[in-house]
């Protein structure tokens, strides 16, 4: 969680952003992406059956966690 945030203070892009101008596309990963509560679900993507995003209270779509 802290080196998303670093990335998103230095590069002045969103950690989503920054990783598919830098990592996803230079890398050829053209199906990967960072997914928070704002992304539209791709097709065959793996779901789990949650119903909460909170976890204890803490927001589970914090990025750069939670695989």
């Amino acid at each position: 969680m802290l080196l998303a945030e670093i990335i998103e203070r230095v590069s002045g892009e969103s950690f989503e952003q920054y990783m598919q101008n830098n990592i996803f596309i230079p890398s050829g990963m053209i199906n990967s992406y960072i997914a928070d509560e704002h992304s539209t679900l791709r097709t065959n993507d793996a779901l789990n059956y949650g119903t909460h995003n909170t976890f204890y209270g803490e927001n589970i779509y914090v990025n750069g966690s939670g695989g």
